[in-house]
């Protein structure tokens, strides 16, 4: 082709120029061309391997919006319950049909009450407390005071240990919780030619479990009306406790406030803690399955294109479940395979609407992620021009943001360079997760991953 063109242009210019001679001086443009145009854009091809077509990104959304249909059809697939079990098979049944690589289901056991089920359990010691609290006032004084006091320690005991099985904690404590079953959906791409000690890995995740809802209130309006009322629920019942060891109940008005304000207050309390977070698998929110669909389909994408993945990479795709509950599902994972412990590691958390953007720590845990997988999610980005939230622990809302930690916690927690893409929703504006936001987070994922690639090498 290039002989041809380059042959039709000097016969143009020079008509009456020898066979001879237009083949010489057309064999010197087309070897100018190779060796100075024609490489340098091969080059670039080679460079920019990984760059997405627009079929790409039309195929990976149709699947997308496909499978999430089919992934909010399974309704109250919370920590445990049957919904979560037939979700995590969806997933391994449809890994079967779009990849070759291998797949499977890992058992472990999950304690669905962690992290936000617990909420329900501070309900439950909070009323005990209360009713001691009040039992003391039948008592003479000295009496009175050391059930107060009784009182007092067990509630602030209860307190703190049930904070910290809502924040993921309580050690030994978490042990005495029910169990059940879950299941995390692991598939691999294994390396074409290389040892297993040398080889390099790359993980790509999400979670396919719902998240607890209520059964009463629109959840954001209780949450807002939550984050307020508990806090000054519990102070008043903890000073109310140590005033009335302090004065006593010698006189009917102190007998009348130190009854009726933490009386109402507690009870107030008590019902946000029992109507925050609903056990009920009927009042679980479904969070569309975005996520789960995307961390698939980027997998997908390396695994059916071999040509991308240098021969000593293994791909791997793990979908969590009970992930709402105190991150139990990547806690096990990460737990039962030591032999990832060199991975890079691109989470996906939750996708609520378009405002993406990528986690550097969890400020609450004093949690670190890695700069490395971050600032690949930030390069890639950049890239497409599109903007990126960066919590950077600047802000109250940067830590609120953390409440309930991110899929990369446990694997930052083993030293593992792992980070979140997460798209949380804000309450003041309406949820939004269309088409073309899909593809973005799609391209967003996949030269997220070739960033991580290139690192590798480098």
């Amino acid at each position: 082709m290039r002989e041809r063109t380059s042959h039709a242009v000097l016969s143009f210019f020079c008509p009456h120029a020898g066979e001879s001679f237009k083949k010489r001086l057309g064999d010197f443009f087309v070897c100018f061309f190779q060796k100075v145009y024609y490489n340098k854009i091969m080059d670039e091809l080679k460079k920019n391997n990984l760059v997405l077509s627009n079929d790409d990104i039309d195929d990976a959304c149709d699947f997308v919006e496909d499978f999430s249909d089919k992934l909010s059809d399974l309704k109250g697939r919370l920590t445990g319950t049957a919904e979560e079990t037939a979700t995590a098979r969806l997933i391994r049944d449809r890994l079967h049909m779009e990849t070759s690589a291998k797949v499977r289901l890992e058992a472990y056991k999950a304690r669905p009450m962690a992290g936000r089920g617990s909420l329900t359990l501070l309900g439950c010691w909070f009323a005990i407390c209360l009713v001691l609290y009040f039992l003391s006032f039948v008592w003479h004084r000295a009496a009175g005071i050391v059930l107060t006091l009784v009182a007092l320690f067990l509630f602030i005991a209860g307190l703190v240990a049930i904070l910290l099985l809502f924040l993921g904690g309580g050690g030994k404590l978490k042990g005495l919780l029910p169990k059940k079953v879950s299941y995390n959906v692991v598939s691999e791409r294994a390396p074409s030619v290389c040892e297993r000690s040398k080889e390099r890995t790359i993980i790509i995740c999400s979670n396919h479990d719902a998240a607890l809802g209520n059964a009463i209130f629109d959840f954001a309006k209780l949450r807002s009306f939550a984050m307020v009322m508990a806090p000054i629920s519990v102070l008043i019942f903890i000073v109310c406790c140590i005033v009335k060891m302090a004065v006593g109940t010698s006189s009917v008005g102190v007998i009348t406030v130190l009854t009726i304000v933490p009386f109402l207050s507690s009870v107030a309390g008590i019902a946000v803690f029992f109507t925050h977070f609903s056990l009920s698998k009927k009042h679980a929110r479904d969070r569309g399955g975005v996520a789960t669909s995307v961390a698939l389909a980027t997998y997908a994408y390396f695994v059916e294109n071999p040509d991308l993945l240098p021969d000593d990479v293994r791909m791997v795709f793990a979908s969590f479940g009970g992930e709402n509950s105190a991150h139990g599902g990547s806690r096990a994972f990460v737990k039962n395979h030591a032999e990832f412990s060199g991975a890079r590691v691109l989470c996906i958390g939750d996708i609520l609407d378009n405002n993406f953007g990528v986690t550097r720590g969890d400020y609450l845990r004093g949690i670190n992620h890695s700069d490395l997988v971050v600032d690949a999610v930030i390069n890639s980005a950049k890239e497409q021009g599109l903007h990126l939230e960066i919590n950077e622990n600047n802000s109250v809302k940067d830590k609120v943001a953390c409440l309930h930690g991110f899929i990369s916690n446990a694997f930052a927690q083993f030293n593992i360079p792992s980070a979140t893409i997460t798209a949380k929703h804000d309450d003041a504006v309406e949820r939004v997760v269309r088409r073309e936001d899909v593809g973005r987070l799609f391209a967003l994922s996949v030269t997220a991953v070739a960033h991580l690639l290139e690192e590798e090498i480098s």
